[in-house]
């Protein structure tokens, strides 16, 4: 947001932009804040989630599909950090660089597979715990469920 907003201001009052800003944003930290970020998302259940079955589910149900869906999630960033570390031995093997900024392509395409390897592991190690009894976490459990001082979007958290 720093580097945006100095360019910006850069841009417009001095008619100087900064060389390169768009390029660190748009390839290096914007990638890294998206992967990086999936796996807190779904530690503290910021997500997004339709939640109009699971309220007519019961307790067992839930768990399961609740794992179900986590098991899923683990096996589609599995598929994807796989892909992102292809791509990024490529990028070694290979020597990529940026053209504007002659950064390894490699680091950005480096936080794809680790952000979805701890994605990953965040997923199972939830699951773990619904399974070895801490449910606290769970979709619809009474520590998720509407407060009154927390005005209802009508979306899961």
């Amino acid at each position: 947001m720093v580097l945006v907003t100095y360019s910006a201001v850069a841009r417009y009052l001095f008619s100087s932009p900064v060389t390169g800003s768009q390029a660190w944003v748009g390839d290096y930290l914007a990638p890294a804040i998206t992967f990086f970020a999936l796996s807190a998302a779904l530690r503290s259940r910021r997500h997004i989630g339709v939640t109009f079955l699971l309220t007519r589910m019961g307790p067992g149900v839930r768990l399961l599909s609740q794992t179900i869906a986590a098991v899923m999630i683990a096996g589609v960033f599995v598929a994807v950090a796989y892909q992102g570390m292809l791509r990024t031995q490529a990028a070694v093997a290979t020597g990529q660089s940026h053209a504007l900024l002659g950064v390894p392509l490699a680091l950005t395409y480096a936080v794809v597979p680790l952000g979805c390897a701890l994605l990953v592991l965040r997923s199972l190690l939830i699951c773990a715990q619904w399974w070895t009894g801490d449910r606290s976490n769970i979709a619809l459990s009474p520590a998720h469920e509407e407060s009154p001082e927390v005005p209802s979007t009508g979306i899961h958290e």
